[in-house]
């Protein structure tokens, strides 16, 4: 059997002069061809998921607006934001369940990366406990949900 042509691997040639291990090394077109493709395409346990094209909300425009209009700091650490990522941006009353609410700008909030992240991983109960800052991002949370079930903006 011939083995692998990468140094020092004894497997045994799987295909085109290297081991299972080693096929990402090859340069014949088809390799390429497939690894520019499965670069594009995300792959799950069940299958793969290309990425879904979405038609402009109006909310990249909105989140540019807020970030040339006000001051670019976490509203709830103060920490400063150095450069515009729409992670900093959080729906207090989510886009799917008060669609009119999306491009609201009092229910956007500023937030640091790992602050949105905890926001969306944790109860405000859990928040107020960790950090008592974290209450007035929850009576807004309440004021906006009042607004919204009363039907003004």
């Amino acid at each position: 059997m011939k083995q692998c042509n990468q140094p020092e691997c004894t497997r045994n040639v799987f295909s085109h002069h290297f081991c299972q291990v080693h096929q990402y090394m090859r340069t014949d077109d088809k390799a390429v061809q497939q690894r520019t493709v499965a670069s594009n395409t995300i792959h799950s346990s069940k299958s793969s998921i290309k990425p879904k094209f979405r038609a402009p909300d109006g909310q990249l425009d909105l989140f540019k607006s807020m970030w040339s209009n006000l001051p670019r700091v976490s509203e709830l650490s103060g920490e400063k934001l150095w450069i515009f990522d729409v992670f900093n941006y959080h729906h207090l009353l989510t886009k799917q369940a008060y669609p009119k609410f999306r491009l609201f700008k009092p229910n956007i909030i500023m937030l640091t990366r790992n602050e949105h992240r905890l926001i969306h991983a944790h109860s405000f109960e859990d928040l107020i406990k960790m950090d008592i800052r974290w209450q007035k991002v929850a009576d807004r949370y309440q004021q906006l949900k009042e607004m919204y079930n009363h039907g003004t903006e």
